[in-house]
Parts: structure tokens; C-alpha cells; sequence
């Protein structure tokens, strides 16, 4: 007799289970190896970019600044990532391109009134010391008698030398300036063919000059053109990069890692916030000390000084060159009687008092704790980058010691055994 149990056709018999995968593990000496060959790979890396170094820094920048608005316009609007960096991008070249068009018109007329105003101040310069006389370098200096005599008969002999040695002395001077210069040796009488000789030094010299400051305008806007097509390719892969840098971190320390790339990335949005705000609060404040002093060129020389504000400490430094030269060639529209080297004086006076008010009353409140450096390091730190990195080195070392700082101070309590941020929380992840 079958049975049901019998009539069943014979089960072959199941694979046996695989057995569990064990993921082999390096050992120490080869993890340490693996690491040091690393950190000489990312060294020469370094090296071999360095040529690059900058134009690779000006479009992390650029991607950067972009980067905020884009993301702003995804979440405001109903578009793609894709979308909203085409449509940045696309704005941000048209108004580079418009302010090209309506800066560089007053830029070169103002440079060419104030060419023009130098030949006219030299001409008017010989002309006061062909009838200078020794009483003329006896001034009165707020009621004190100052004899300039010592600096104005060497300035005298050198740019009419050729003028006093040509002719007699009673044709180019008076008897009492002859007097102030006896003694003294002329400088010799230049000859045709010196001229000749003169004037085509100068003429190669500012033919090269001008060659040079061409070539150096077109390499910065080849640049500018080059670095805004990377940071372009940058922003877009910008979801994918990010993803893979959170995927690689491993994930018990997921936590820190986002939380340490929003504390840096809070350094360097309030620096460029606050910067910008600081820039535009002086350029207001020069262009309204400009224009009640009546000094020609109020609204381009405040866009100057509102964009060189922005390099920490220096700029307004390096602002106060063309704040003194305009008044020095042009004087003021308001002070008419008083000397133009001392409506340059006042100028430059009283917008160092606005600036210093601004940086040490306004700029800590805007700042606030974005940098969180004393002002010392800060100063250092811009020298150094302006000798490292020029301009752009001036301008980003501020935010780059804050960031060592914010990581040193992480990895200082990790050393201790602590959680670099006790009362934070995971904070939640953005789309881009």
C-alpha cells in the first residue's frame, strides 16, 4: 500500500546556506602606509595645481556666492536645480557686461580729466617757479612762520635746469631766486639729439606700459570667463558632490561632519555678508563726505572705495590713494580758496575718522561672531595673504583662519574625549 506520503516524488535536498561574508580588514602597518601615500599624493596634488591655485579659489568663490540664491529660488520656486543656476548664471554675465558698459565711460573720462589737470598743474608749477623768489618759501602754518626754501630751490633747479642754464639768469628769474642758487650746479643744457634720445625712451616706455596694462586686462577677463565656466560645471554636479561627500563620511560621525560644514559655512556667510554691508555703508558715507566737500567724481570714487573696503584693514588704505590725488589735482568746488594739498589733507582726514566710526562701531555689529578673531591676528593675517596671494589672498584670509579655527577647535575636543557640539542636533538634510 502507497501512502501519500510515499507517492510524492523524492525532494532533492536544498544548497546549504551560504555562509556569511566577512569583509577582510587591513592591518595596522598597512592603514598607516595607505594614509601616508595619501598625504604625499594630496601634496603633490597641491604642487602640480598651484600654477592654477588661484583661478581654482575665485571659482570655488563665484560658486559659492552663487550657491545661496540658487538654492533660495529652488525652494521659492517651482524649478529645477539645473534651471536655477542657467538663470543665474545668465543674469550674473548680463550684469557684469552692464556695468562694464556704464563704468568704464566715466573711468576713462575721469582719467583723462585728471591726465589733462596734471599737465595744466605741471605747466602752472614751472610757471611759479620761474618767478619764485626766497620770500615765496616763507609760508605761515597756523600761525607759525615754516621755510620751505631748502625743498622748493633743488625742486627749482630740477625742473628748470635746462631753462636756467640755457639763458641768462635775469631772463628765467629774478636777481633774489639767482641768489638763493648761486653756487649750486646747474644742469647741463640738453641737446637736440638728447631730446630725440628722451623722447623715445618715453614713448617705449609708455607704449610697453600700455601694452602691458592691455595684456593684463585681457588675461583678467579671460580669467574671470574661465573661472565663471568652472564654478558653472561646479554648481551643477553640486547635489551629487554633496551626497558622496556625506556617503563617504562613515556614519557615526555623519552627525559631526554636517555639523561642522554648517558652523564653517556660517563663517564665511557672515564674513561675506558682513562685508558686503560694511563696503556698501562706507561707499554711502564717502560718496556724502565727497559731495558736501565738493570734490569732482563723488559716485566713482565711493564705488572704489566701497569695493577696496571689502579686503579687511588694508582697503581703506589702499583707498586713500585716489581719495588724495583727485583733490590734489582738482581741488574742492567748496573750500575755492584753500590750497589743494590741503583740501587733499582734509579729505583724507575726515574719511579716516568715517571709517575708523564705521569699522569699530558698525562692522562688529554686523560681523558679530561670524570670524570671532581679535583684531591683531586679523591684521597679521592680511598681510601675509597679501604677500602670499595677492588681492585675492588679502581679501580671503579673514574667513580662512576662522575656518582653522572652528576645525582646531573640533579636533581639540575630540582629543579630549568630548562632543564638539554638546547641544546640537543633526540638523535636517536639504535637497541641495
Amino acid at each position: 500500500m502507497i501512502t501519500p506520503e510515499s507517492s510524492s516524488p523524492p525532494t532533492t535536498n536544498p544548497d546549504p546556506p551560504a555562509t556569511s561574508y566577512t569583509v577582510p580588514q587591513w592591518d595596522r602597518t598597512t592603514r598607516l602606509v595607505v594614509v601616508i601615500f595619501l598625504i604625499i599624493a594630496a601634496v603633490y596634488a597641491l604642487t602640480l595645481i598651484a600654477p592654477v591655485m588661484q583661478l581654482v579659489i575665485f571659482s570655488l568663490l563665484i560658486a559659492f556666492l552663487i550657491h545661496g540664491p540658487a538654492r533660495a529660488l529652488t525652494r521659492r520656486l517651482p524649478i529645477s536645480w539645473p534651471l536655477a543656476i542657467v538663470l543665474l548664471y545668465i543674469l550674473l554675465i548680463l550684469a557684469i557686461l552692464g556695468s562694464l558698459l556704464v563704468v568704464i565711460p566715466p573711468v576713462v573720462s575721469g582719467v583723462n580729466a585728471l591726465v589733462l589737470e596734471g599737465v595744466d598743474s605741471y605747466e602752472n608749477l614751472k610757471d611759479t617757479l620761474r618767478n619764485y623768489t626766497p620770500e615765496m618759501g616763507v609760508i605761515d602754518v597756523l600761525g607759525f612762520r615754516v621755510d620751505i626754501n631748502s625743498i622748493a630751490v633743488p625742486l627749482r633747479q630740477f625742473i628748470l635746469g635746462s631753462e636756467l642754464a640755457a639763458g641768462p639768469a635775469e631772463e628765467t628769474a629774478p636777481a633774489e631766486a639767482v641768489d638763493a642758487v648761486a653756487g649750486e650746479t646747474l644742469l647741463e643744457p640738453i641737446s637736440f639729439d638728447q631730446l630725440l634720445d628722451g623722447i623715445s625712451n618715453v614713448a617705449g616706455q609708455v607704449t610697453g606700459t600700455v601694452t602691458s596694462a592691455i595684456t593684463t586686462v585681457t588675461g583678467f577677463f579671460g580669467a574671470l570667463l574661465l573661472a565663471l565656466f568652472v564654478s558653472f560645471l561646479i554648481l551643477l554636479d553640486w547635489p551629487r558632490t554633496r551626497e558622496a561627500a556625506i556617503n563617504w563620511v562613515t556614519p557615526g560621525y555623519r552627525r559631526e561632519f554636517r555639523l561642522l560644514a554648517r558652523e564653517i559655512a556660517r563663517v564665511w556667510n557672515g564674513f561675506f555678508r558682513g562685508q558686503v554691508t560694511i563696503g556698501v555703508i562706507i561707499g554711502l558715507a564717502t560718496w556724502l563726505q565727497l559731495t558736501l566737500m565738493g570734490i569732482e567724481g563723488a559716485e566713482i570714487l565711493a564705488l572704489f572705495t566701497a569695493l577696496i573696503s571689502l579686503i579687511p584693514t588694508l582697503g581703506g588704505f589702499i583707498s586713500l590713494v585716489p581719495l588724495s590725488l583727485v583733490p590734489l589735482l582738482r581741488g574742492s568746488t567748496v573750500f575755492v580758496d584753500m590750497p589743494y594739498g590741503l583740501v587733499a589733507l582734509l579729505v583724507i582726514g575726515v574719511n579716516m575718522v568715517l571709517t575708523q566710526i564705521i569699522w569699530n562701531v558698525a562692522a562688529p555689529l554686523i560681523l558679530g561672531d561670524a570670524l570671532d578673531l581679535p583684531l591683531p591676528v586679523i591684521i597679521v593675517g592680511v598681510l601675509i595673504g597679501a604677500a602670499v596671494g595677492g588681492v585675492l589672498g588679502a581679501f580671503l584670509v579673514a574667513p580662512f583662519m576662522s575656518t582653522i579655527r572652528v576645525v582646531v577647535d573640533y579636533l581639540l575636543h575630540k582629543i579630549r574625549a568630548e562632543d564638539p557640539f554638546p547641544p546640537e542636533t543633526l540638523p535636517p538634510p536639504r535637497p541641495v
